[in-house]
């Protein structure tokens, strides 16, 4: 529903707080989602400067 509004902040919130449950569930088959999740908010959280969600996202760390 963000997205389609146009709300885009909370998209890139929303997808780093996403991917961080993934991790935390810690299952081999939710890794790439994970990794696509934060490739996306630490481009937006770029785009928008939103320097603090993207030195979290930029931490965040997915095991191989």
């Amino acid at each position: 529903m963000n997205a389609r509004i146009g709300v885009w902040p909370y998209v890139a919130r929303a997808e780093y707080e996403y991917a961080s449950m993934l991790l935390v569930r810690n299952r081999s088959a939710d890794r790439p989602r994970a990794r696509a999740l934060l490739a996306n908010a630490l481009t937006a959280a770029r785009a928008l400067g939103m320097r603090r969600l993207e030195s979290k996202v930029a931490a965040a760390r997915v095991p191989r």
